[in-house]
């Protein structure tokens, strides 16, 4: 088959992000047909995820990265911090369908003194 769409490498949100309603979590909902064969179809989510603990070092002494391979089922439910995983979604052999969002913060509105209206202050209720 015809390899087609991909989405390259990349972060949801990078660290030095000044806009005010900031991306934090990112969501996926695969809405594809049973049966969807991640080898065969194509359309995986790739996520590279650095240990918290960055003392797992490689033969160079670099920081190693485990990678995460997602194959898009219908009815999966991804979730995953916007600013911390790097991913990419590989070509794909057929039509790949899910919805796609973020849960947005307003954390660098309320430290440079906007957006929220209340000073950044946390309300009770």
């Amino acid at each position: 088959k015809e390899k087609k769409g991909f989405y390259g490498r990349h972060f949801d949100r990078t660290r030095d992000d000044a806009t005010t309603c900031q991306r934090k979590i990112s969501l996926l909902l695969y809405l594809n047909e049973d049966g969807w064969d991640g080898e065969k179809d194509g359309g995986v989510l790739r996520a590279y995820i650095r240990p918290m603990n960055m003392k797992k070092r490689d033969a160079n002494n670099n920081a190693s990265m485990c990678v995460e391979d997602v194959v898009p089922e219908g009815g999966k439910l991804v979730l995953f911090d916007s600013s911390l995983v790097e991913h990419e979604v590989l070509p794909t052999c057929k039509e790949r369908w899910a919805v796609v969002g973020w849960f947005l913060s307003e954390e660098g509105a309320a430290r440079r003194g906007g957006g929220g209206g209340d000073g950044g202050k946390k309300n009770d209720h």
